[in-house]
């Protein structure tokens, strides 16, 4: 299913929102890095959040980008799937913990799986 034929808001982007020009935000905004590569999970965390001005959203779909986008835009927190097909999740959280720019950036990582 196109997420982006069947919303009557604004379509998903495929790698950032809102656009992959980063403009300078206002100190207390958030500035949050959706790492997932099911765009559904990606356009339902921007409608959650869609009415919110100080939460400005940035979706990545591939695992093996997202330390390369965090550099670029420098998230406040990072929220990650933990399955994913080119990365596993606690991999990926090794890698943003081993990136100087993401030590100390808070990580939730999300999953959709009921075993713990």
């Amino acid at each position: 299913m196109d997420v982006s034929q069947t919303s009557s808001t604004k379509p998903i982007a495929t790698e950032a929102f809102p656009s992959d020009a980063i403009t300078p935000i206002p100190n207390d905004t958030a500035l949050v890095l959706l790492v997932d590569d099911q765009p559904i999970v990606g356009e339902a965390v921007r409608r959650l959040v869609s009415g919110e001005s100080d939460i400005d959203l940035h979706y990545c779909s591939r695992a093996d980008e997202a330390i390369v986008t965090a550099n670029r835009i420098r998230p406040t927190v990072i929220l990650q799937d933990l399955v994913m097909p080119e990365m596993d999740g606690l991999d990926l959280v090794r890698g943003f913990r081993e990136n100087a720019s993401t030590l100390m950036t808070p990580i939730i990582v999300l999953s959709t799986k009921e075993d713990p």
